[in-house]
């Protein structure tokens, strides 16, 4: 036996009317849960980021990698043949900017113009994508 469904152009609208209803409520939740997602990836990386820079200064008389320019300070931290060791595997992506450069020193954190700031002074590493996460 078949049956068959018959849906009216009025059926077919209220169907559409109820779905908009629900993305409009779930859209937010989703954005929040996005959010959520990527400054937790910034903290991890910035975790990761400052351990191997604290392992690499406990081991160095607490001098911080050479800051001549990102490139040597990115070898020194990821060559696996530089006598001491890899202190990270690779430089992390800010998931916010979607850098993953490191700038020394000049502007404050925050200025948008590298994934992440090393104050070369307090040894300080932080995120280089907003004022508001650079205090993490």
């Amino acid at each position: 036996m078949k049956v068959s469904v018959r849906l009216t152009y009025l059926r077919v609208l209220m169907i559409g009317v109820v779905l908009f209803g629900l993305a409009k409520m779930t859209g937010p939740q989703l954005s929040r849960a996005a959010e959520a997602k990527k400054t937790t990836e910034l903290i991890n990386s910035l975790v990761m980021l400052r351990t191997g820079i604290g392992i690499y200064r406990a081991g160095n008389s607490d001098a911080l990698p050479c800051i001549d320019s990102y490139e040597e300070f990115k070898n020194v931290l990821i060559d696996k043949n530089n006598g001491a060791g890899q202190y990270i595997k690779s430089i992390p992506i800010n998931p916010f900017n979607g850098l993953n450069t490191i700038r020394f020193d000049g502007e404050k954190a925050g200025a948008n113009t590298a994934g992440w700031r090393l104050d070369t002074r307090t040894g300080r590493l932080q995120a280089d994508n907003d004022k508001g996460y650079a205090q993490l």
